[in-house]
């Protein structure tokens, strides 16, 4: 009997320091997945200042149209997620409010701008193509979803 408490007391402290250790691994993992980030989109903004400054701003335009494209496909995933209302109060980290004023102000930009992102421009590959069709039905959602009527 008392193998059998100690081996149920181990095995719950393992559960526990499991669980425990993955709970603070994710918020650490959260913080630094965004630090390091901003290494790369930094070089990238770096580039896009030296293009405005010799006066191009061409690729820039259309980098930044396929950033606001890119934001709305993946507040979708976001919003849609299956464990959305679970994983928020589960490691305190409440950034829906927050996102939801962001999908709201480019929602509100992609109506009025439509998106530079077409299908048919891929119809020679159809893997691409379908993944092109699923990108603009998820921006396309978002649009109507958050995009106020005017």
């Amino acid at each position: 009997m008392k193998r059998l408490l100690i081996s149920l007391a181990a095995a719950a402290g393992c559960i526990a320091f499991a669980a425990g250790g993955y709970w603070l691994g994710f918020r650490e993992a959260w913080t630094l997945s965004s630090a390091a980030e901003s290494l790369p989109r930094a070089a990238v903004a770096a580039h896009q200042l030296q293009l405005l400054r010799t006066g191009r701003p061409g690729p820039v335009v259309a980098g930044m149209e396929f950033e606001v494209d890119k934001g709305l496909s993946w507040a979708d995933e976001v919003f849609s997620h299956p464990l959305r209302e679970l994983l928020g109060p589960l490691w305190g980290l409440d950034v829906y409010p927050g996102y939801e004023r962001y999908a709201v102000q480019l929602a509100n930009y992609r109506k009025q701008n439509p998106s530079l992102l077409k299908p048919e421009a891929f119809d020679k590959n159809p893997g691409l193509a379908q993944g092109a069709r699923d990108t603009k039905a998820r921006i396309d959602r978002m649009v109507e979803r958050y995009a106020k009527h005017r």
